[in-house]
């Protein structure tokens, strides 16, 4: 471990956290350190971070606001380990400002937050929801649906998730095209997969799926402009940011354009919106990452970006 002139801690900000399996909390407490977590059952707000960070020397965590405000509370502060892939909610350079180091766990959330991605295509598309929701009523209606295959998925942005969400719609037989920033053309050549402009993307697809991260030019990347150019009929799956789509066109395009939803993130978490009146759309807690398997993946590897610090070793997968 890191010589310290003082006691060590940890502070496990990310809700819920070693609740599936215990392993990742033995890996922290195994370092010695003294180990406070979130007092909450729930994502800490931004006023309730610098009480609780001011003695961290390490801090395991979620999508908690760490803005450059907060990290001027916690002085003491050198290493971020992020549950999980996105790093919005961490001010990159107030943190590098600093000193303090920040990593995150790619890999681990991506196959959850693919295969869910998948799951809400074909309730989309078979109307499984809708369906559910009448039994429950008292109905027995036998929606009708249409066959993904031969049908074309926009893919938008074709990274780590964008790209295995492209490699099963071309096994349910999709033609599959995707806009990024950064073209693949290896990938695309080895794929089949057609990278087009951000318009012809919208314009073609039978389906859109996003997966970009959250930057100032993909806020509202999806707005009323954006869904005016989408086939009538078409759907959308947001399995990335909620800040991405403009949530109030979203609810006029439901109402006059598109044929559907199905959304795991929201601008404002838990959401409450007008969102949850149109009948043709699914609605999902921020769980794409929640499997089993990608759970504990992405706290053990912050848990073991933790203990590879303390131990004076490089930590894994850091990103500042």
């Amino acid at each position: 471990m890191l010589a310290f002139d003082r006691v060590t801690t940890v502070f496990v900000g990310v809700w819920p956290f070693a609740q599936e399996d215990p392993e990742p909390l033995r890996v922290l407490t195994g370092t010695g350190a003294r180990i406070l977590r979130n007092p909450h059952p729930r994502k800490l707000k931004e006023s309730e971070l610098p009480g609780l960070v001011a003695e961290a020397d390490c801090w395991v965590a979620g999508t908690e606001p760490i803005t450059r405000a907060v990290l001027e509370r916690a002085p003491k502060l050198k290493l971020i380990a992020r549950v999980g892939v996105g790093l919005d909610s961490v001010d990159l350079d107030a943190a590098r400002d600093r000193g303090v180091q920040v990593s995150w766990t790619p890999e681990a959330p991506a196959a959850s937050v693919v295969e869910l991605t998948m799951g809400l295509l074909v309730d989309l598309a078979r109307q499984v929801t809708r369906a559910d929701r009448a039994i429950r009523a008292g109905g027995w209606d036998r929606r009708v649906g249409f066959l993904l295959a031969g049908k074309t998925l926009g893919v938008l942005g074709a990274g780590r998730i964008g790209k295995r969400v492209a490699a099963l719609a071309r096994a349910f037989g999709m033609e599959v095209i995707a806009h990024d920033i950064v073209e693949d053309a290896d990938w695309a050549r080895a794929t089949g997969v057609r990278y087009v402009s951000f318009e012809a993307l919208l314009a073609e697809a039978d389906a859109l799926t996003v997966h970009v991260p959250l930057t100032p030019k993909t806020r509202r990347r999806l707005d009323e402009r954006a869904f005016g150019l989408m086939r009538k009929g078409a759907l959308l799956i947001n399995t990335s940011r909620g800040e991405v789509i403009d949530e109030v066109a979203l609810d006029h395009a439901l109402a006059t354009r598109l044929g559907g939803a199905a959304l795991d993130v929201f601008c404002e978490e838990p959401y409450s919106g007008p969102l949850r009146r149109h009948e043709h759309v699914v609605l999902t807690a921020h769980m794409g990452s929640c499997s089993r398997e990608g759970r504990l993946g992405m706290e053990l590897g912050a848990a073991r970006a933790v203990e590879a610090f303390l131990a004076g070793r490089e930590v894994p997968d850091r990103v500042v």
